[in-house]
């Protein structure tokens, strides 16, 4: 060996693989060529997530090899303290005096993180790596058809393809994000708007299950998608409204609800927290579906209290048995396997809602699998996808207008996150007929 290449070896080098991959791939992170028992400092930066610039960071000491390996190795100090391959990309937090719009993927766009290892303020080495929610191999295309409102992904190959329908919650317009990669891991995939986008209804509140409908036969005419069965994947309200369309629907033959209701809940609109006259969400044959009013239940919320912890009054309104019996999804009537994750944090109580699910299940011999995914230390963003920022703990609900506890940890949310979501994808395989990813 020659004495240029033995320096060349003993230099500071940050090794990251893979540098380009999906989102959902989990990365390497090693430095190599420090001295034994030097501080080093990586630092991860990411620019145009949700509107603004994350940051994280970790010191770590290098072992007697002189080196640092991410996942293995403690950090002494930063914004995440066990060990954890991801950790520099789950706990990043917005620079400061920066405000992130929202908490869930408003692009599809790819993530570019920047890495850098400093010893003593300086930089002895960098990378980067770019992270991408749609794979190159998959194509977007825009559906404004016959009064729906929705985002067709499908992969750019000959073959047919299992379909999923993908809704968002009570924030509206479109979920691009899980559908993009969904799309990029086989599946064709439509992310489906039913209010909070024109020219949709602007509120959550009297939306007819008929539109779907509308929305599935439109799907089984498209070229090189399985007809059925399809799957659907919601979130929150949007949960409560996959569980639904798994009851109502029997082309749909599976069903992903995350941190959602096994009852259906009433109608919002801007600045609507105890409306004196309540409407319901959903109607089926031009009549509303029985609903939960919260009522006196919403006196057990502190509305001045910021950010709001709503799970009070969830709690109280599910004290009315009859009420509860009468809103309860005839979740039975689904034609296919149930999936649902919560978290056990969440101050929107989504383990207490799901479970109304599960006890209709077992009282009606539902006749498929039925799981249900619970975290401990996790809340709301459960439903997020894995390796994003944990670290919003509560955001301003866009229709309601005031600011929203989510619950839960960071840490338990990513955990949560990375946990669950290769758990939906393989449910999503197997209930539809997917062996292998296409990508």
């Amino acid at each position: 060996m020659s004495n240029s290449t033995a320096r060349a070896e003993m230099l500071p080098k940050l090794e990251i693989q893979p540098t380009d991959a999906l989102i959902d791939a989990p990365v390497s992170i090693q430095l190599t060529g420090l001295l034994a028992e030097q501080q080093v400092t990586l630092r991860a930066e990411m620019a145009n997530y949700l509107g603004c610039t994350w940051a994280s960071q970790a010191t770590f000491v290098a072992d007697q090899h002189g080196c640092v390996d991410v996942a293995d190795q403690r950090p002494i100090a930063g914004t995440y303290e066990q060990p954890d391959a991801m950790g520099l990309f789950w706990s990043m937090t917005p620079i400061r005096g920066a405000e992130p719009e929202g908490i869930y993927p408003t692009s599809i766009a790819s993530l570019h993180v920047r890495f850098t290892a400093e010893v003593n303020g300086s930089v002895i080495a960098s990378g980067q790596v770019d992270r991408w929610l749609m794979a190159p191999n998959v194509s977007r295309t825009e559906v404004r058809d016959e009064g729906l409102v929705a985002t067709l992904f499908r992969p750019r190959d000959s073959g047919t393809h299992p379909t999923v329908i993908v809704v968002g919650g009570s924030g509206g317009g479109l979920w691009e994000a899980p559908a993009a990669l969904l799309a990029s891991h086989g599946f064709v995939t439509l992310a489906f708007a039913y209010f909070g986008i024109d020219p949709l209804p602007p509120g959550l509140r009297e939306i007819p299950l008929e539109y779907f409908g509308k929305g599935i036969r439109w799907l089984q005419r498209q070229e090189g998608l399985q007809p059925q069965p399809l799957g659907v994947l919601g979130q929150s309200r949007g949960g409560e409204l996959a569980l639904l369309l798994g009851a109502t629907f029997p082309e749909i033959g599976a069903v992903v609800a995350c941190v959602p209701s096994g009852a259906l809940w009433m109608g919002i609109q801007a600045g609507d927290t105890a409306p004196a006259e309540p409407v319901p969400a959903w109607t089926l044959n031009g009549r509303p579906l029985p609903f939960m009013w919260r009522g006196i239940a919403a006196d057990a919320v502190d509305w001045t209290h910021q950010p709001v912890a709503l799970s009070p009054g969830y709690v109280a309104a599910l004290r009315d048995n009859d009420i509860v019996e009468q809103a309860t999804i005839p979740i039975e009537k689904a034609y296919g396997p149930v999936l649902m994750i919560s978290g056990q944090a969440d101050q929107m109580s989504s383990p207490k809602l799901a479970e109304i699910a599960v006890r209709r299940a077992q009282k009606y011999n539902f006749p498929f699998p039925l799981e249900h995914l619970s975290y401990p230390d996790a809340g709301h963003m459960v439903a997020n996808l894995p390796y994003l920022p944990t670290t919003v703990r509560h955001t301003r609900h866009p229709i309601r207008g005031v600011d929203v506890d989510l619950g839960g940890t960071s840490a338990g949310d990513a955990f949560a996150r990375a946990d669950s979501w290769p758990k939906v994808v393989t449910f999503l395989r197997k209930s539809l007929g997917q062996h292998e990813a296409i990508s």
